[in-house]
């Protein structure tokens, strides 16, 4: 099937999309998401761009970013500039990662990245586009559209662009943080983005990953004394298993719980706070919290891309 959509009308965009006609409209209508052209017949039609648009906006609303704010971020997000010198947005590069993805094709899955993160502030190209994708990927892995393959594919080339970040973690004098899933866990990026943004601006990061015994973890954090330690899942079960042991974690270091599986109840259990859903937001309040000021957005997207 041609993935060319120029000249959808609405009723193939809202298939597309799978949002119904009557949003679409009142999305177009209140916060200018979609932006059609006309037939000479006068016909309303609506290109490839939209689609991008429409799913970017899905995305950040799988995060809990509201509609508003999601067309904001996407309306406001059309800064990445491409070689004919038009300008392309990050959703339109998600698109294309997608695409990479289907074909398993790492070279140009791996463009993509250089063009996300070459072409927008670090921030940007974390929350609006790397994020975004993952929620996206997972999202089509639930509903069948990918194997497991596919996720795996494309997140341990992401992983290993995250790793290569991860060579001056040691390097800063700021506030020690220990990052980590519980037993059970293995989606960890969100972890990797979090120690990311934290090290450009002078924390210490040790990262212990995927599946960390809390026991370990006590462990290790009696030798290390962070000032911070962060967990985080997609499933509260992960959490659940371990309550016991994160109280006793919880009376001894500040612990921030993050993910899918830091709910509520959760959290009023283990008597913790939840870290941001949006882990480019968390970083943001853990750095103005601690009062310190970060390394530039081009040696930080330099250091991501070389």
């Amino acid at each position: 099937m041609s993935t060319h959509v120029e000249g959808l009308q609405i009723g193939e965009l809202a298939e597309r999309v799978g949002v119904s006609t009557h949003t679409l409209r009142a999305w177009e209508r209140r916060y200018g998401i979609l932006k059609p052209s006309r037939t000479t017949g006068g016909y309303r039609v609506y290109s490839e761009l939209d689609v991008r648009r429409v799913s970017a906006v899905l995305g950040l609303r799988e995060q809990g970013v509201s509609i508003a704010e999601a067309a904001r971020r996407v309306n406001a997000n059309v800064v990445a500039q491409i070689p004919a010198g038009r300008r392309i947005d990050a959703a339109a590069i998600v698109y294309e990662m997608h695409r990479a993805v289907d074909r398993f094709d790492e070279f140009a899955l791996s463009a993509a990245l250089d063009r996300l993160l070459s072409s927008h502030r670090l921030e940007e190209a974390l929350r609006d586009g790397l994020m975004p994708f993952l929620v996206q990927l997972g999202g089509r892995w639930e509903r069948g559209e990918v194997s497991v393959a596919h996720e795996h594919f494309a997140t341990q080339l992401i992983r290993r662009r995250l790793d290569s970040y991860s060579l001056m973690w040691a390097d800063g004098d700021g506030p020690l943080v220990v990052l980590a899933c519980p037993p059970g866990e293995q989606h960890d990026i969100p972890l990797l983005v979090l120690g990311v943004l934290l090290a450009r601006s002078g924390w210490r990061i040790r990262y212990i990953g995927q599946e960390t015994p809390v026991a370990d973890l006590a462990q290790a954090c009696s030798i290390l004394q962070p000032d911070l330690v962060v967990m985080a899942s997609t499933r509260d079960t992960t959490f659940r298993r371990s309550l016991d042991e994160l109280r006793d974690l919880a009376r001894s270091y500040r612990l921030l719980i993050g993910g899918r599986g830091a709910t509520e109840t959760i959290c009023a259990d283990l008597g913790v706070e939840a870290m941001s859903q949006d882990v480019v937001a968390a970083a943001s309040a853990l750095i103005d919290e601690s009062g310190r000021t970060g390394r530039s957005d081009s040696d930080a997207a330099a250091q991501l891309v070389g």
